[in-house]
């Protein structure tokens, strides 16, 4: 009887051995992950654009493109950056492509309408342009933050060639909006995915 007893004893506690091992693992994960969630989003992108909003009192898609316009000047450098905070804080000056990307986190964070991005190309020029789906309008609306057009009719503007012009509509498929998400709120995982940049921008 008092080995069957030592041996349930040795059982039970090689049992609570196993469980306290477990414990232990999964609250080093745990603390981990909070920790990774905890950096990585101090100082984020998205804390950063909705400063940004407060600060400037933007809530629609006009009001970021008219606010904009205010502080947007010639263009004179390309910029290295393809992050739309880093291309902010590197100038004031921004080529088509690089005005529309910012504008786009302006809107997700604001009004949070759906954005996609019109490439109209020629012979010897493209241009890039962001068009927003505005609800009360129930249809999109077309921002050209580089030729300062709002509400633009399509063909808007005059080409530098005479060319046939080629439109090319790219939606922001729903991994790139799960990316956005992650990398805007993770300051680490920007990191990460800089060394990617084709799969992101």
């Amino acid at each position: 009887m008092l080995i069957l007893f030592c041996d349930f004893t040795f059982v039970q506690n090689g049992l609570y051995c196993k469980m306290f091992f477990h414990t232990c693992k999964g609250m080093k994960i745990l603390i981990f992950l909070a920790a990774f969630l905890a950096i990585g989003y101090y100082d984020c992108d998205a804390l950063f654009y909705k400063k940004l909003l407060k600060d400037n009192n933007i809530k629609t898609a006009e009001q970021a493109y008219d606010w904009f316009q205010t502080i947007n000047s010639e263009p004179t450098r390309t910029n290295p950056n393809s992050q739309p905070r880093d291309i902010y804080n590197y100038s004031r000056g921004w080529w088509c492509d690089e005005g529309a990307w910012l504008m786009q986190r302006l809107v997700l964070y604001s009004s949070k309408e759906n954005c996609q991005f019109a490439w109209i190309y020629s012979k010897c020029y493209y241009h890039v342009v962001l068009q927003v789906f505005e609800n009360d309008k129930n249809r999109y609306v077309t921002y050209d933050t580089r030729l300062k057009c709002k509400d633009c009719p399509t063909p808007y503007f005059k080409m530098v060639c005479s060319d046939n012009i080629t439109y090319e509509i790219r939606h922001i498929s729903f991994l790139r909006k799960v990316l956005i998400f992650a990398i805007d709120h993770n300051r680490i995982l920007k990191y990460v995915a800089m060394k990617f940049r084709e799969l992101y921008y």
